[in-house]
């Protein structure tokens, strides 16, 4: 999000993770191929959730559909759909 945003002031580069050197797309990115890339990540306190419904909306909305096109509306790459099967799945069953 920050490269596409920043247009020409920022160069990518294209980086050798051990199988030759991988330039940054959004494909090499979702797939993992692009090694300098990783998913965003929230670490919900499970016990400050259930005291706490506004929390537990949040995550909620986060991982939804909703939620989730807000992150790719802002430029981020896509979640791979089964990673973000094992986080929903993850958070219906804490």
């Amino acid at each position: 999000a920050y490269f596409e945003g920043a247009g020409s002031n920022v160069k990518a580069v294209a980086i050798d993770g051990g199988n030759g050197c991988i330039t940054p797309t959004r494909d090499t990115i979702a797939d993992g191929t692009y090694p300098l890339s990783r998913s965003l990540y929230i670490y919900p306190n499970n016990a400050k959730a259930d005291a706490n419904p506004a929390l537990q909306a949040w995550v909620d909305f986060y991982l939804s559909d909703a939620g989730i096109a807000n992150v790719t509306d802002v430029g981020y790459v896509n979640l791979p759909a089964d990673a973000l099967q094992a986080s929903r799945d993850a958070w219906a069953n804490r």
